[in-house]
C-alpha cells in the first residue's frame, strides 16, 4: 500500500471526477485540458451522448491522451446542482470506480487541492483510497496539487 511521492511512473493514470449529467467542471478539468488537450473532454462528452445523455454513477471512461498517460473519467458527481460551488460527490460511486481503476491500472494520480475546491470531502476520499490500497497492494497513488501548480505556472 503506496502513497507516492512523485508520479515518475512509466505510466500513469490520472483520475477526473465528472458527474452523470455529463458535465465538465471548469477549472478543475480545464487544467486537464490545458496540459492533455481537449481529447479527455470531448470524448467524455461522445460517451455522454452515446448514452442517451445517461451516465450511471460509478461508470468510468479510460481515454489514452498519450506518453503512457490515461485519463480517468469517473462519473461520481450527482447531478447539476451546484450550491454554494459544490456538487454532491457520491463516495460510494468513487469507491466503486477507483476499485474499477484500480484493477487495471498501478500508477494513479488525484488532484487533492482542485477536488477540495469542487466540495469533495478529501478526509472520506482519503479512507477510500486507504481501503482500497489494503486489497490492490501492487498499486500507488500520488496525491497531487500538480494541475494547479501547472495552471498558476501558465498564468504567469
Amino acid at each position: 500500500m503506496n502513497f507516492v511521492e512523485s508520479f515518475d511512473s512509466k505510466s500513469k493514470t490520472i483520475l477526473n471526477l465528472c458527474t452523470n449529467k455529463g458535465q465538465w467542471i471548469r477549472d478543475v478539468n480545464d487544467d486537464i485540458i490545458k496540459i492533455y488537450g481537449d481529447q479527455p473532454r470531448s470524448q467524455f462528452r461522445e460517451w455522454f451522448r452515446q448514452n442517451l445523455n445517461y451516465l450511471r454513477l460509478g461508470d468510468v471512461q479510460y481515454v489514452n491522451v498519450g506518453d503512457n498517460t490515461i485519463i480517468a473519467n469517473m462519473v461520481v458527481l450527482d447531478g447539476m446542482r451546484i450550491i454554494q460551488n459544490k456538487i454532491p460527490t457520491n463516495y460510494e460511486a468513487f469507491e466503486f470506480a477507483l476499485n474499477n481503476v484500480m484493477k487495471e491500472y498501478d500508477c494513479i494520480g488525484i488532484n487533492k487541492l482542485e477536488n477540495e475546491r469542487i466540495g469533495l470531502k478529501w478526509i472520506k476520499i482519503e479512507l477510500i483510497i486507504k481501503k482500497l490500497l489494503k486489497i490492490h497492494e501492487n498499486c500507488n497513488v500520488y496525491i497531487s496539487d500538480y494541475f494547479h501548480e501547472a495552471r498558476t505556472s501558465a498564468t504567469k
